[in-house]
């Protein structure tokens, strides 16, 4: 297969993750993540923190997107509304490994850490509960970082979606159905004995996944950028639409 001969997907999650990993094998050891106490303050500078990486963010999953072998050459028209519809599945497929034992332990660049407390602070904690049993699930499943990459690989090469409306949607059908054989031929290689469980696992995460993703498109919508979002609305309104 001509494409898998080419894959290396993994390289950029590797190259902006690297710092966040090595601190997460030695943080684990010793148990948990600095608290913080929160104070008007403190919420301003951990949200000014958030909106401030977003650029960041931005770099490693555009490059992340334009790096996948075919990509480049689908239509220019449909390449932006792919990006925009799979970010934030692939955010989550490529951050998942960062949520361990029930605590966040993203990291900001400046080293402070983006923790569960502040998590449900800025995003309520219904929607931190959903994108932790996710990772939960998702962790389980011990795949590589090459898997990693052809599932946000497949998230990106969407076709069938309502919500997507794609001038070539052929073209990006092609590739998905080519990205779908080489998770199966990795998952072959690297789950022998149970390969069809692990299958199985990965597909029943999608809803959820294609759920969170929604969800997180629907926030940064509400978020406005000169304050802090108010969690006690937003627990409100959640409470309302459950």
């Amino acid at each position: 297969m001509s494409i898998y001969s080419s894959v290396n997907l993994p390289g950029v999650i590797k190259l902006q993750q690297n710092p966040c990993k090595i601190w997460k094998i030695h943080k684990t050891k010793s148990g948990k993540v600095p608290v913080e106490p929160k104070t008007p303050e403190t919420v301003k500078e951990v949200w000014d923190l958030v909106i401030n990486g977003i650029p960041i963010i931005n770099k490693r999953i555009i490059g992340f997107c334009n790096s996948v072998p075919g990509f480049s050459s689908l239509c220019s028209e449909d390449q932006q509304p792919m990006v925009k519809h799979a970010y934030y599945s692939i955010w989550m497929l490529t951050t998942s490994e960062f949520f361990i034992n029930g605590e966040s332990y993203l990291r900001f660049p400046n080293g402070r850490f983006y923790t569960k407390f502040w998590m449900k602070n800025f995003l309520t904690e219904k929607r931190v509960a959903h994108i932790f049993a996710f990772a939960e699930k998702f962790n389980r499943l011990k795949l590589t970082d090459t898997e990693v990459g052809i599932l946000s690989a497949i998230q990106l090469m969407t076709y069938d979606c309502d919500e997507l409306i794609l001038e070539n949607a052929q073209s990006v059908q092609i590739l998905n159905v080519h990205y779908l054989d080489i998770l199966v031929q990795l998952i072959c290689e690297s789950h022998p004995n149970t390969m069809c469980e692990t299958l199985l696992e990965i597909l029943s995460l999608f809803p959820h996944l294609c759920y969170i993703n929604k969800m997180q498109r629907d926030m940064a919508a509400e978020f406005l950028l000169n304050k802090p979002p108010r969690p006690d609305k937003k627990a409100a309104e959640d409470s309302v639409k459950s």
